[in-house]
């Protein structure tokens, strides 16, 4: 409904009066006395500003609005509060016998108190607004028969502003003829003012009125001031009180000091262990509450999952979005589920609109998701992030994401002075990551003058800022193949003459996008230095842009495993050795390659690698073949026969199916191979290939080949295999070799026969 005379809609009738009550012109008075109040003004100057006149109509009118809102049983207690604050604002004598009236309104304890706790406010506040008078009005409301209104009279007296209150309320502790109710009240009163001597005085006088109820109480209140535990033995207070008021005033503030910073000491420690305990149950209950969320979770279909994670991203309780955030994260790490739809689209709003805490989790997800409205989101998320932690976050995203689009971005970042060096550093990595896979050097020109910009400012004693910029610099340099690739040489050179690893790296690298050649010396240096990656950088490079014979020399001493122990710089030994070699001649590789004799598994790797690299480009049969035969040497070399059995073939069959010679030696190192080999290599096929088309000649050289190998005590120690050995070649097609073969596995058979059989034991008796 509207008041047409307050013009409210559907207020209380307390809200009404009140509104009534502020559109009296003499509020507007009562208004600038507080003014005035505030500015410091003494009370009689803001009397006389505020013009104040015999009490009228228009006064009493308002009293009597500030009673009937108190008293009223339906009013709320901040509508009592209200009307009593205004009620004291007034400090007219009939606004103070007002208050007095209503502490005496036993028929209304909720008045009576709400009047109590106003007063408390104010001993706090404006101690100048509390009458004297109002002193025993509260000292009778200390024996009231309900507790909250004792107590609110004990807060009330507390700390009201009057010297006599302590004396007043000692008198009253200490009549016998007063209820015990009362006489306790007013003892608690005074002990919220122990830190008066004046009141442990007076407390001391109580201690032996040989009451024990009096004397528990007072005990009770001193003993937070002794620091010790006398009990109820009145001679040893009485000693104690005696050494404490002989304190001259300033010993006795520091002794008060000390006595308080103790207290404060075994607070803190007591609040510490109070918030351990919390902190405990608190995660208690948020571990169960994920459990309950997981329960929930796991029966539903793909379909709800979304909508039920959805839901939980947007929920207020940080546990539940904690839960869905770990959700996604298992989903995605376990089963490859990336966030779509609502989910993803919940996850943005989170990015932008959650604690500071979640976003940085959100980040973690996001990451891993290489989606356009990803990274358009972050990439606006940062333009408005102040969170310096959050934002450093949020580069690393954009450096995991690797897009294009963010590079505007990151130069933004680069550039600006006021960005911290954490976020300069992560934007510049992720800028040198993301340029390193671009293809045209225009799209991070307008990098150049902002990290040669940034790179001359960056302290020395910040060696991984440095080391970020460089890194992007060479990402930028990386990308290009124009000669603006060489706009950091001057950078790269500076850094490559430090000892810091972290700075050699990247200017190594950006040594090789150039392809300066004027450092080799000192990367040839770089390639002994104490930090493996390092070595492995300069080794890579070298490879990449070296061709002298001193970077030769220095590849094959990283390639010795006796001098070089990291594995990772080897195998850069190892390509780099490759590449030297790449422009040279067969003749000249090969050459190189004997010099892998010491390693030669690294000499048949390279061998292998430079065969497959003559057949792919259809080089001359003759230089195959010379590789060829050089695999084939140093595998019979290292008696590994079943992997030089199927080049000797190859060889073989080259040098066959030419005019020429050598293809007779060829066959028999091939079946020398095969027999070592066998029973991984057929000998009896290797046997009917070198019999094909053969004379006489070459057939009796076959024949004692073999022969040669059975007088091998080594080859014949197994007798199995030999029996295995022996059975293969019963399979050379017959008539192949002739008779003399026959005859000669006949004699084979004779000298290795089969282990005779064990006789079954005679079981009669």
């Amino acid at each position: 409904m509207i008041n047409e005379s307050t013009n409210t809609v559907g207020r209380s009738g307390n809200d009404r009066r009140y509104a009534r009550f502020i559109l009296h012109p003499p509020f507007f008075i009562l208004l600038l006395t507080g003014v005035l109040a505030l500015v410091g003004l003494p009370v009689e100057a803001q009397t006389d500003a505020a013009g104040s006149a015999p009490p009228d109509a228009n006064h009493l009118e308002q009293l009597a609005n500030c009673r009937e809102g108190i008293v009223d049983p339906e009013a709320r207690p901040e509508d009592r509060r209200r009307w009593m604050n205004t009620l004291l604002a007034f400090g007219t004598p009939e606004a103070k016998s007002l208050v007095v009236e209503l502490l005496e309104l036993s028929d209304n304890p909720e008045a009576q108190r709400c009047v109590c706790e106003v007063i408390a406010d104010h001993t706090r506040t404006a101690p100048d607004r509390l009458p004297s008078q109002l002193i025993d009005p509260l000292l009778q409301l200390l024996g009231s028969e309900g507790v909250d209104l004792r107590t609110a009279a004990v807060n009330a007296l507390a700390d009201f502003p009057s010297a006599e209150l302590p004396v007043k309320l000692r008198d009253l502790a200490a009549q016998a003829d007063v209820a015990m109710v009362k006489r306790l009240a007013a003892i608690d009163a005074l002990a919220s003012k122990v830190d008066h001597r004046e009141v442990i005085g007076a407390l001391m006088t109580l201690l032996d009125a040989g009451v024990p109820q009096i004397t528990e109480r007072v005990v009770a209140a001193l003993e937070p001031l002794s620091e010790e535990t006398f009990g109820a033995d009145v001679a040893r207070w009485q000693a104690w009180w005696d050494r404490k008021s002989a304190l001259s005033d300033e010993a006795w503030f520091a002794d008060q000091l000390r006595m308080y910073r103790s207290r404060l000491r075994a607070l803190e420690v007591e609040f510490e262990a109070f918030r351990a305990d919390m902190e405990r149950r608190q995660a208690t209950v948020a571990g169960r509450l994920v459990e309950f969320q997981r329960e929930a979770f796991r029966p539903l279909s793909p379909e709800d999952q979304n909508a039920k994670l959805a839901d939980w991203l947007v929920d207020p309780l940080p546990e539940v979005k904690g839960t869905a955030l770990a959700i996604i994260r298992a989903r995605i790490a376990d089963e490859g589920r990336r966030p779509t739809g609502e989910v993803l689209s919940a996850l943005l709003r989170l990015l932008k609109e959650g604690a500071t805490d979640t976003r940085q989790e959100v980040l973690l997800i996001v990451q891993t998701l290489n989606d356009p409205a990803v990274i358009q989101a972050v990439l606006e998320q940062l333009e408005r992030e102040q969170d310096s932690t959050t934002r450093h976050a949020m580069l690393k995203a954009i450096g995991k994401l690797n897009s294009p689009r963010a590079i505007p971005a990151l130069i933004r970042e680069v550039a600006a002075p006021e960005s911290p060096p954490e976020c300069v550093r992560e934007a510049a990595i992720a800028l040198g990551q993301i340029a390193r896979g671009l293809e045209d050097h225009l799209e991070v020109a307008e990098a150049v003058p902002a990290l040669k910009g940034r790179y001359q400012v960056v302290a020395d004693d910040d060696p991984a800022l440095r080391s970020a910029l460089l890194t992007a610099m060479a990402g930028v340099a990386e990308c290009s193949s124009t000669a603006e690739n060489r706009l950091f040489t001057a950078e790269f050179f500076e850094a490559l003459e430090s000892d810091d690893a972290r700075l050699l790296r990247p200017a190594i690298r950006g040594l090789r996008a150039v392809g300066d050649r004027s450092r080799l010396p000192r990367l040839r240096t770089l390639m002994a230095h104490a930090d493996p990656l390092v070595r492995r950088a300069a080794t890579v490079a070298i490879g990449e842009v070296g061709g002298e014979d001193a970077d030769l020399e220095s590849v094959l001493t990283r390639l010795n495993p006796t001098i070089e122990a990291d594995e990772g710089v080897r195998e850069a030994a190892r390509q780099a050795f490759g590449e030297l070699l790449s422009t040279k001649p067969v003749e000249e590789r090969l050459a190189s390659a004997a010099r892998l004799r010491d390693t030669p598994d690294l000499e048949v790797t390279y061998l292998v690698e430079l065969a497959n690299g003559l057949t792919s480009v259809n080089s001359h049969t003759g230089e195959l073949e010379a590789v060829y035969d050089r695999i084939a040497t140093v595998l019979l070399d290292q008696g590994k026969y079943d992997e030089a059995a199927p080049y000797l073939a190859d060889l073989y069959e080259k040098r066959s199916a030419r005019t020429g010679t050598g293809a007779a030696s060829d066959g028999g190192r091939w079946l020398e191979a095969a027999l070592h080999a066998a029973p991984q290599v057929r000998v009896a096929d290797v046997v009917t290939r070198l019999a094909t088309g053969a004379d006489e000649a070459a057939q009796a050289a076959i024949i004692d080949t073999v022969a040669a190998y059975f007088e091998i005590p080594e080859a014949t120690a197994d007798a199995e295999r030999t029996r295995a050995v022996l059975a293969d070649l019963r399979n050379v097609p017959a008539g192949t070799l002739g008779e003399a073969w026959t005859s000669f596995l006949d004699d084979l058979d004779e000298r290795f026969p089969p282990e005779a059989a064990a006789p079954i034991p005679d079981s009669s008796p």
